[in-house]
């Protein structure tokens, strides 16, 4: 079961556990910990261990608070949280046992899924919110609520929360966390008041919750950088779009109540996370019928989807009319049926437009990957630069056809031209990627990054003030010098363009000049290679 990673490790852990034990197969290792399953000998059943990794156990203060947390987590006691059974140390190492939950974790269930109908995301989120509650009432904050924590159980998908206090065991000073990299917490799910490094309570993981709320109902997360710095930027000073926004279906009290947990600052969220489990329970008459076990929830279309087929659908049935109008003799029905469509068109698009939609958002390609038009080779690469490099083709292209059409006792003149364009082809096309991973990390932009800046100097002094304007000063320096090398890779992917349109030109005109732009060419393909 081990590889070269384990095998020192479970060595080590089979030894600390002793003969109650037996170690089966690796489920997972994370940032601070590797679970495998095992077998209680002594009361067969089939349970998950969970040890520290040892670069962190190595660290007394480390495995202190381990063990701590995981004790004080093991006398939580209900039906939506992971129970821990037992807590060990031993051989250097520190953990816990906990039972062995087969069923998937909510982040491979949404991978699979996408979005959740309604009221399955109520139901997780009412069950999850409780298990919360009974943390919270015990003075346990969890600090890393995401999808990986929440795992669903048997047929019905109950949901139940893992990993209480473990975020806040490995949050110290300590000098191991340093060197080891790791990082507490989850970025995309951090609230803003853990991203700046201010001093966390309960609300924290309401604003956690809400991520994950936000992810069920939309299937995306409300934020979404190129790099982790970025992304606690956008966590600290850009507001969430609005889940109605991005699902107008969602009942008005759902996406409210979620709106609530995501509020920038602790006050404004719900007081607890009872209030929020209360809000989010279903009204009287909105219960759905259950499900038989294993039937999927049906996937609710996309509203530009729906008002796509409502179109195409009344165009049709205004052509089928006007062709029996024709077969008949007479103009009646068709011109009837185009105002009632375009009665109805209009209504829809009204709601789609007071929903945020725009004829834009109507007409463009749809989102989903799994409908939407392949694109065209490399674009997703290039990005906006994809013309610049299609157009290097044609280029190169016509190079090739003009050296086709010279006679066999011109070409050898006209050929390293065409490899010089090979050569600057190849190269515009590393530029344009470069170029365009550079592009999309620079996002929030420098002038918005000052505009932030401004804002919160002008705060009152605060620890959390201090922290904010310390993580957007390193962002703004970051920024900086990737706009630099945005600059100098924009420069260079011009320079390779304009000296391959200058060979094509050349060869159209019977290599005129040719010399002169080959040594130019490859001048620049020698300083930028």
């Amino acid at each position: 079961m081990a590889n070269s990673y384990d095998a020192e490790l479970v060595s080590r852990l089979a030894r600390a556990l002793g003969s109650g034990y037996e170690l089966r197969e690796r489920l997972g290792r994370g940032g601070f910990a590797v679970v495998y399953s095992a077998l209680d000998l002594a009361l067969k059943r089939d349970v998950a261990v969970k040890v520290l990794r040892p670069e962190l156990a190595a660290e007394p203060v480390m495995r202190q608070r381990f063990r701590r947390e995981a004790e004080a987590v093991a006398r939580l006691r209900h039906p939506h949280i992971v129970p821990i059974y037992s807590v060990g140390e031993g051989e250097g190492l520190v953990w816990y046992v906990m039972p062995l939950i087969t069923g998937p974790s909510l982040k491979a269930h949404l991978d699979r899924a996408g979005r959740l109908a309604v009221d399955d995301a109520r139901r997780m989120l009412s069950e999850a919110a409780a298990a919360l509650a009974v943390a919270h009432g015990a003075g346990i904050v969890h600090r890393d609520i995401k999808p990986d924590n929440m795992l669903l159980d048997g047929a019905a998908a109950r949901v139940l929360v893992t990993d209480f206090g473990i975020a806040k065991a490995l949050g110290g000073d300590s000098e191991a966390l340093t060197q080891t990299g790791v990082v507490i917490g989850t970025p995309q799910y951090m609230s803003p008041e853990q991203a700046s490094g201010e001093k966390t309570d309960a609300r924290s993981d309401i604003y956690s919750l809400g991520v994950v709320a936000y992810q069920m109902l939309t299937g995306e997360l409300p934020f979404e950088a190129a790099t982790v710095a970025a992304l606690l930027v956008k966590q600290v000073t850009s507001d969430v779009p609005s889940v109605l926004r991005k699902r107008p279906d969602c009942p008005s009290d759902l996406a409210g109540a979620v709106s609530r947990c995501l509020a920038k600052e602790p006050a404004q969220r719900w007081a607890s996370i009872g209030d929020f489990q209360r809000a989010i329970e279903p009204r009287a008459g909105t219960i759905a019928a259950p499900r038989a076990s294993g039937t999927r929830a049906p996937v609710s279309r996309s509203p530009l989807r729906r008002f796509r087929g409502l179109v195409t659908g009344a165009a049709l049935c205004v052509a089928a009319l006007a062709i029996v109008d024709l077969a008949r003799g007479r103009v009646l029905l068709a011109p009837l049926a185009a105002l009632v469509a375009a009665f109805v068109i209009a209504l829809q698009y009204g709601r789609l437009w007071t929903a945020g939609y725009t004829w834009h958002d109507v007409f463009s390609r749809l989102r989903d990957g799994s409908t939407r038009s392949p694109l065209p080779l490399d674009s997703a690469d290039f990005g906006p630069h994809e013309a610049a490099i299609q157009q290097a083709r044609a280029e190169r292209a016509a190079m090739r056809v003009e050296l086709e059409r010279t006679p066999r006792s011109g070409r050898s003149r006209l050929e390293p031209a065409v490899r010089a364009a090979d050569g600057l082809l190849a190269q515009a096309g590393v530029l344009a990627r470069q170029l365009y991973a550079l592009e999309r990390q620079i996002d929030p932009g420098p002038d918005e990054i000052e505009r932030w800046l401004a804002a919160t100097e002008a705060e009152a002094p605060s620890p959390g003030r201090a922290q904010r304007v310390a993580v957007l000063e390193r962002r703004r320096a970051a920024v900086r010098a990737l706009v630099a090398r945005r600059e100098t890779a924009d420069a260079a992917l011009s320079r390779t363009l304009t000296t391959l349109g200058r060979l094509r030109a050349v060869v159209e005109q019977d290599g005129e000049g040719l010399e002169q732009v080959l040594r130019d060419a490859n001048a620049c393909l020698e300083t930028l290679g």
